[in-house]
């Protein structure tokens, strides 16, 4: 009896991760000083409203997806661009921009939040699946069929999916499920699966690139480096801690353990808890680019951190003999999350269909690069001039 009682004590003490001062029991509440957007919005050369559509959720219903649907002024029936936002991320996070040119190009874009996120249904909130989301490519192409064209304003034989880091292995995945019903591919810095970074991580192990480096540095920077090793080692333990415990409160009907989507990464042994970690110069650059973010759902740094078992599992280019359309692929020069090698090896594998071009920029910085926006254009007036 004595025992039953001390480890329902422990179970109960472990579900509260009391040791994880980052980890979140209750999603935050909306921001009072978020502004609500309008549904529809007038400019010179475009218009923007909201529309909805509906697809998959966790819970295995159709539920609600928001959108904003831009549409060009002048053009008729144009081409249509399917537009999602990165891992964690939502609608408003400085993809309008992209929008508003397609849109002043003559291009219509329906700019989507996933299930789960944004102005979408969904629960729980910030629940990342990658099945899930290129599902909702899926049914966003399937909506703009059913309603022929949106009611007319849009052309459906010319369906472009356009992704960028997480959601551009979406849409590459997506393409090869909807084959040629898909006119064209852009894939912006695209996650391209763990096998091709891992393959390339053994072939510099075997030409002893990385025990070159170790051996070639200081004491102590070997220290430094054994360091920060270990603290991936560490930080890997607690992730799957914690994924572990939020499996078990799902099972018991509790909310999920919500921990942060991204933080800076660091050195030492002790790292911050989070599901991401990237450089800081691109820590700075995201929070930066947060604050000009529209308003659209209650956006938070976290995710259920179950998440970890799963996100990076998928490879979108387990089908990539699907693809039918023409690709863009675009790297950045100074990207350590996606490399360019590792972008150019997705080329690859998609064969003669793709294009890769490398810019300058980061994973975060590449979003500020003057030639990107042109770069695309040109690639979409090559297959629809």
């Amino acid at each position: 009896m004595q025992t039953s009682v001390l480890l329902s004590i422990f179970l109960a003490v472990l579900l509260q991760l009391p040791h994880e001062p980052d980890v979140k029991l209750v999603f935050p509440p909306r921001r009072t000083e978020q502004p609500q957007q309008p549904r529809e919005i007038t400019e010179d050369g475009w218009s923007r409203q909201t529309v909805t559509f509906k697809s998959s959720s966790l819970a295995g219903n159709r539920t609600r997806c928001e959108a904003w649907l831009y549409l060009p002024s002048a053009a008729k029936k144009p081409p249509v661009i399917l537009m999602a936002a990165g891992l964690g991320l939502q609608r408003d996070f400085e993809l309008p921009r992209f929008a508003q040119a397609f849109a002043a190009a003559g291009y219509a874009t329906l700019l989507f939040d996933f299930a789960h996120f944004g102005g979408s249904e969904g629960l729980p909130r910030h629940y990342v699946d990658p099945d899930l989301q290129i599902q909702n490519y899926v049914d966003a192409v399937r909506h703009i069929q059913a309603k022929n064209g949106l009611d007319g304003t849009v052309d459906v034989s010319r369906i472009v999916l356009w992704g960028t880091s997480y959601s551009g292995g979406h849409a590459l995945a997506a393409s090869a499920q909807l084959n040629k019903q898909v006119a064209a591919v852009i894939a912006m810095e695209p996650y391209v699966g763990q096998g091709i970074l891992a393959n390339r991580s053994l072939q510099l192990k075997a030409a002893g690139g990385k025990m070159a480096e170790v051996n070639g540095a200081a004491g102590a920077g070997v220290l430094a480096r054994l360091r920060s090793m270990m603290g991936d080692q560490i930080l890997t333990l607690r992730l799957t801690l914690v994924a572990a415990v939020d499996t078990v409160r799902t099972w018991l009907g509790l909310n999920p353990a919500y921990i942060p989507l991204g933080s800076a990464d660091t050195e030492g042994l002790l790292k911050p808890l989070s599901l991401l970690r990237v450089p800081q110069s691109d820590y700075n650059d995201i929070m930066r680019a947060l604050k000009s973010t529209q308003g659209v759902g209650n956006w938070h740094n976290l995710v259920p951190a179950k998440v970890f078992w799963w996100y990076n599992k998928k490879d979108p280019l387990e089908h990539a003999k699907g693809i039918k359309a023409p690709v863009l692929l675009i790297a950045g020069r100074e990207d350590t999350l996606v490399p360019e090698w590792a972008v150019r090896e997705a080329g690859k594998r998609i064969g003669d269909l793709a294009t890769t071009i490398t810019l300058d920029g980061s994973h975060e910085s590449l979003y500020s690069n003057k030639e990107l926006i042109p770069v695309m254009l040109m690639f979409l007036e090559a297959q629809f001039r």
